[in-house]
């Protein structure tokens, strides 16, 4: 899209609301069970897995969001890229505010909602008016039978 002006920006504020908050959910966290056979290795993968010549090529070439702070001022890569390396490695001194990471609460069809709703509207193939309506609709009908509770989509 490059007639396009794309960027990663907070939601914006709703009447009431307490503040904008950032989408989570962009990169992803490694464990080690406490039960593993060979904690020491595993612990030796991670430390190599983000070495800072490794989370260079994770960012770099993969334009992979790596779960640990890091100098990203020599990552070469797109300005959308940049921008979301930024706002992320910064989080802790801005007091950025991340809000919860939807798809996993929310119920399947609520997730296809929104993952195929989302590209129809910068396809220009719906108003987000629209996609509002069929989110509200597809939250209630996966909702529903679940006693409040959402599940995480598959």
């Amino acid at each position: 899209m490059p007639d396009q002006d794309v960027r990663f920006v907070p939601f914006p504020e709703l009447p009431g609301g307490k503040g904008r908050t950032w989408v989570s959910g962009v990169s992803s966290a490694f464990y080690i069970t406490s039960g593993a056979d060979n904690l020491d290795a595993a612990a030796k993968f991670l430390d190599y897995a983000f070495s800072p010549e490794i989370v260079a090529r994770w960012t770099q070439d993969a334009q992979y969001v790596v779960p640990i702070q890091f100098d990203a001022s020599g990552v070469q890569t797109t300005d959308l890229f940049r921008q979301i390396l930024d706002t992320l490695q910064t989080a802790a001194t801005q007091g950025t505010t991340f809000g919860s990471n939807v798809d996993v609460l929310a119920p399947p069809q609520f997730n296809e909602a929104m993952s195929n709703g989302f590209q129809a509207i910068l396809a220009g193939d719906k108003t987000p008016e629209e996609l509002a309506a069929e989110l509200d609709a597809a939250w209630k009908e996966g909702m529903a039978g679940q006693q409040g509770q959402a599940t995480p989509a598959p």
